[in-house]
């Protein structure tokens, strides 16, 4: 789309970057904008993480770079030059972060902050799983950590059932590390673990809000002898809490090592329940650059999610944009949205209000080559009737393509009305 051109164009046009990670599926859009800014004359170095879609085209692959001849004792013995441990070591252009640019600056004391440290745990020798892209918040302090741990990474491409459990299973899995993908899991009544090996598996976290409570509840059951870990964070500030017990929809959970959590009421916010309360964080690697400037919160980082604290625990509902006003009351329709996503053939869902904030249409993001009806996700709502009477969908609309992004790849709420 036209605003993820520009987004694209801004970040290589602002940051200079001297090398790009980036997915196979959008290393061509990549190129095309580099093509665009023709005044743009620095080399760049492209490392391609997955399948190389032109081999025309001879670049890095994350494939290739393992298949070098490498000196054991010239790694073991590398050291890279002395830096000041809050300059930027790495540039996220896809970040958690709601902002135009979509940028997130991570300092180098991030990969060794005690907050970032504690989920997962790692042993040298072992080995752990996810599943994230690129522009996932965990993948970078991750990928920094296992290195430093001796921690084996499996990366594998698609992700499936079948290929989580075959995986565990083969490679001796200790930890797997799910990202908005654990409703995915449990979509049929199948519970597959009893079918494989995964004696191994010591840990399992995930930071999915979207997470219906009997989904969760079902795999807490399959897996007693595993530790289930929920994880809040962000690409800017790193693990901010987690949670090991007392699941519900909501993240309700403890804040970890060094971090410090503000919950500030504001006005002028008509979506947002009064009750509801705006996060500041702050850490000892948060950039400057990112702390808000209100005098309120100076010097705290804006998380841009809602919530409220009892005692010691914190809990978080989502962030302020997926609030709406429906009927002049604050709402949201997340569990409408997650029991349409439940149905075989549907892959994603968004509910929003039009116009006038009094009339809800839900678009609907079919699987290629499986049928839905209008009908059958009005019965899937029926079947909630304390729900379906507070908010009534009869209009439901189909489309064939992706939805509008954030550079977050969540999508933009924002633009869903675009697709009228």
């Amino acid at each position: 789309m036209f605003l993820d051109t520009i987004r694209v164009m801004y970040f290589l046009l602002i940051n200079k970057p001297d090398v790009i990670f980036v997915d196979n599926d959008n290393f061509v859009k990549l190129i095309a904008n580099i093509l665009l800014l023709k005044d743009f004359d620095k080399i760049i170095k492209i490392v391609i993480i997955g399948e190389d879609k032109l081999p025309s085209v001879k670049l890095n692959s994350l494939e290739s770079i393992l298949n070098y001849n490498f000196d054991k004792a010239e790694i073991d013995e590398f050291s890279c030059e002395k830096n000041d441990l809050m300059e930027i070591a790495i540039m996220t252009f896809c970040s958690r972060a709601m902002f135009y640019s979509g940028r997130a600056k991570v300092p180098y004391v991030a990969f060794i902050s005690p907050s970032n440290q504690q989920t997962p745990v790692m042993v040298s020798d072992t080995v752990g799983l996810w599943y994230g892209s690129l522009y996932w918040n965990h993948g970078p302090l991750l990928t920094v950590r296992a290195i430093l741990s001796y921690v084996t990474v499996i990366k594998s491409r698609v992700f499936s059932e079948e290929n989580l459990y075959k995986t565990i299973e083969k490679y001796k899995v200790t930890w797997v590390f799910l990202s908005e993908t654990f409703n995915q899991l449990f979509k049929t009544n199948d519970v597959s673990f009893s079918k494989y090996n995964i004696s191994s598996l010591k840990e399992f976290l995930f930071d999915d809000w979207e997470v219906e409570i009997f989904v969760l509840k079902k795999f807490i059951s399959s897996l007693p002898n595993v530790s289930i870990i929920r994880v809040y964070g962000t690409a800017e500030t790193g693990v901010i809490a987690y949670q090991t017990d007392n699941f519900s929809r909501r993240f309700k959970g403890r804040v970890t090592k060094n971090v410090q959590l503000l919950f500030v009421a504001k006005k002028n916010y008509p979506n947002i329940h009064p009750k509801l309360k705006f996060i500041y964080c702050k850490t000892p690697h948060i950039s400057n650059t990112h702390v808000s400037t209100e005098s309120a919160v100076h010097l705290w980082y804006s998380i841009g999610d809602v919530g409220f604290h009892i005692k010691d625990e914190i809990y978080v509902i989502d962030h302020y944009r997926h609030f709406y006003t429906y009927k002049n009351k604050p709402v949201r329709f997340l569990r409408s949205e997650i029991a349409l996503r439940l149905h075989p053939a549907v892959s994603d869902v968004v509910v929003i209000t039009v116009p006038n904030d009094d009339h809800l249409v839900a678009y609907i993001n079919k699987i290629s080559g499986k049928k839905v009806t209008k009908e059958q996700l009005k019965r899937i709502l029926q079947k909630l009737p304390e729900l379906h009477q507070l908010f009534p969908i009869d209009d439901f609309r189909f489309i064939t393509h992706d939805f509008p992004r954030l550079p977050n790849g969540k999508i933009d709420r924002t633009r869903i009305h675009m697709l009228n």
